[in-house]
């Protein structure tokens, strides 16, 4: 189940990323915020506690610890979807089968840059995770949930990835 409320807004992002244009519709992040959130966030959590965080997240109720847990995972989630949007803000899908974005006073980054770009988003998101994790385990009595029996997900590493550079 994916839920629809997203532990960062677009203000988090373009307030921590300055690289991102303040022209970026809203519309462009939301697929990728929603899927980085279900694909990384609710896996290193694991079903319990990230439901339980989520929902006291969406009514305002977090204790101190989960505050300072919802920190690390907007970190993580900023890199995240930095990493997966970039290939969204690069390309459109129009009516005539996938674009490149332009405009008259930029040029659309190559395909060499635009995966680099993507790997430094990546490596600073498994940087997050890592502390995120060693946040949860220097804090486990805080979080019975993250050991906490699960039918569907529970806490582990990230998915795998594959790295690639074209040069």
């Amino acid at each position: 189940m994916i839920t629809e409320t997203l532990f960062i807004t677009l203000t988090d992002i373009e307030e921590r990323v300055a690289e991102f244009d303040a022209n970026i519709n809203p519309k462009q992040l939301r697929y990728p915020s929603l899927t980085c959130q279900d694909m990384y966030t609710r896996e290193l959590l694991g079903d319990p506690l990230y439901f339980d965080v989520l929902e006291k997240f969406d009514n305002g109720t977090l204790n101190n610890q989960e505050e300072i847990l919802v920190d690390f995972i907007k970190q993580h989630l900023i890199a995240r979807i930095c990493e997966r949007s970039l290939m969204n803000i690069h390309n459109r899908i129009t009516n005539k089968g996938v674009q490149n974005g332009n405009s008259d006073f930029s040029q659309p980054s190559t395909d060499s840059n635009l995966f680099r770009t993507m790997n430094v988003y990546k490596h600073d998101a498994e940087f997050y995770e890592r502390r995120l994790k060693k946040f949860i385990d220097n804090n486990i009595d805080d979080f019975p949930l993250y050991e906490a029996d699960s039918d569907d997900i529970k806490p582990q590493n990230s998915p795998d990835d594959i790295d690639f550079f074209m040069i």
